[in-house]
């Protein structure tokens, strides 16, 4: 994530390759929740979680598509595969963050900005 976040900080883009290794690495700990009982992750809960933030981020780049770009899109969604009902959570919290960031001036009119590094926050204080 932290890797993410640096990348569309510096760039404003979040690398494909990098969301289909965590995918990949998401499946394998899938198959590994198959294969031994005591290996607890709630499949079907991540990836409901996922898919419904997945299509929320959509309908908001279909609104306003020079809004939220493609990567956030993705980003949120692999996401929600890792952490279940707490991408919500940080999300929320990420965007909080974003909307203070605007609203003390920061941010010029038209501005790209990152959201990655917002989410990485929002992750490290939900862990804290």
């Amino acid at each position: 994530m932290i890797l993410i976040a640096y990348h569309d900080m510096k760039e404003r883009k979040i690398y494909n390759s990098i969301l289909i290794f965590m995918i990949l690495v998401q499946l394998g700990m899938f198959c590994l929740n198959f294969l031994y009982p005591n290996f607890k992750i709630p499949v079907k809960e991540n990836v409901i979680a996922a898919l419904v933030v997945f299509f929320m981020f959509l309908c908001m780049k279909m609104l306003n598509p020079s809004g939220i770009g493609m990567g956030d899109v993705k980003l949120v969604f692999v996401l929600g595969l890792f952490l279940g009902y707490d991408i919500f959570g940080i999300v929320s919290v990420a965007m909080f963050f974003l909307f203070f960031y605007v609203s003390i001036g920061k941010k010029k009119k038209h501005m790209e900005l990152p959201f990655a590094p917002f989410v990485l926050l929002a992750m490290i204080l939900r862990w804290i």
